[in-house]
């Protein structure tokens, strides 16, 4: 069998601030989990708006991609209830 190559994706994302204050910026927690629920790759940015971020994927499969602004509770919200969205996605696999 041939050794499976680790593969390179790409996500775009938007933050929208939905509150009333001006956000300076925020740290935004990007997560790639498998169907096992285990982060197999994640990465911190710094934006107010939107931007893209690379990540590895070593195995075909289902995942999600899961974004966190503010996932360090250092901005005060009145609704700390929707900082996060999390969207599935199948890799390396024919449906």
């Amino acid at each position: 069998p041939h050794p499976k190559k680790a593969k390179q994706i790409e996500v775009s994302y938007e933050i929208k601030n939905q509150g009333g204050d001006l956000l300076d910026k925020s740290n935004i927690k990007l997560q790639v989990i498998n169907a096992q629920g285990k982060v197999v790759d994640s990465k911190v940015v710094d934006k107010t708006d939107a931007g893209t971020a690379s990540f590895t994927i070593a195995n075909a499969g289902k995942y999600q991609i899961k974004a966190t602004a503010d996932y360090n509770d250092q901005i005060r919200e009145s609704n700390e209830s929707n900082n996060s969205r999390t969207v599935s996605f199948s890799f390396g696999v024919k449906i």
